[in-house]
């Protein structure tokens, strides 16, 4: 079984601890991940932590009425 893909040195994230991105800075990582679907190349850019990432199109993927999902759902139509 292949594992699971990871880039090598995830990148440490500009805010600190505990502290919340701008709903600005969410929304550009979000439509970034649909369209380049490099969770590694999308935090170097943005600067924002994997774990990050991967949380929110977690909560984007289970919102019916988010872009994500909007976007997966027509992936799959292309299909």
């Amino acid at each position: 079984m292949a594992g699971r893909k990871y880039c090598k040195n995830s990148v440490p994230g500009r805010q600190g601890r505990g502290k919340k991105y701008p709903a600005a800075v969410r929304a550009e990582v979000v439509m970034a991940m649909i369209s380049a679907n490099s969770i590694c190349a999308v935090a170097r850019k943005y600067g924002v932590p994997e774990s990050t990432i991967r949380s929110w199109m977690a909560e984007e993927a289970a919102r019916p009425d988010g872009a994500f999902a909007r976007a997966r759902a027509e992936a799959a139509r292309e299909i």
